[in-house]
């Protein structure tokens, strides 16, 4: 198994999650955001958007990321997979409104104030201040699905939460304003303290040293 990725964006996080997980340790290629690399030939081959993570194993060569975490759930049989026909219709509405909605309004914060410093490139706050009221509006939505359960599909952690949850990881160090959602919050941490999240920060952390 061969993972493409470049760890620090939300999509190759959700995608090392779930292998910290799965105790699985792929072939890692490194594709360098800033230098263009995922806009060269050889990787057009495998993704022609452009985008990482790619996940190629053996024959079969697989990009999107809630399609990678599909996959390796189901195939390694993970207790992050939804456990029946209802749960599964429910993972796949989280997986695409994170994609369609969340992605959008949460990920600016850490790819501002965290990736772009990493490349010695400015913060541009004034992006970031106009995400403030769409954050609030799909903030909510999640406060209030976590109001009555411990995660987003029931009170077990499935592969909607690692989705979702992928664009906070940086939470802190961007200042996303999670603390004002107390569910929310309390849900992040319960994610926070599971091994698996703790060893992929501590990975990320050592990249950005």
């Amino acid at each position: 198994m061969e993972l493409f990725t470049y760890p620090l964006t939300c999509n190759a996080i959700k995608i090392s999650l779930i292998l910290a997980e799965l105790q699985i340790e792929p072939e890692l290629t490194l594709i360098t955001l800033n230098k263009g690399e995922q806009k060269r030939a050889e990787f057009l081959s495998l993704n022609p958007n452009g985008t990482i993570p790619v996940l190629k194993d053996k024959d079969m060569v697989l990009w999107e990321s809630n399609a990678i975490l599909f996959y390796l759930a189901k195939a390694y049989n993970s207790s992050l997979s939804a456990r029946n026909f209802q749960q599964e219709v429910e993972v796949m509405r989280w997986l695409n409104w994170q994609a369609s909605e969340w992605s959008a309004v949460s990920s600016g914060f850490a790819h501002h104030r965290v990736m772009r410093p990493f490349w010695g490139l400015v913060s541009d706050e004034e992006r970031l201040a106009a995400l403030d009221g769409s954050f609030k509006r799909y903030a909510e939505i999640l406060d209030q699905q976590l109001s009555w359960q411990d995660f987003l599909i029931s009170d077990d952690i499935s592969i909607a939460d690692i989705s979702v949850a992928s664009t906070l990881m940086f939470w802190r160090e961007a200042e996303i304003p999670i603390q004002k959602y107390s569910n929310l919050h309390e849900w992040l941490q319960r994610l926070e303290n599971q091994s698996w999240w703790l060893d992929t920060k501590e990975n990320l952390n050592n990249f950005l040293i």
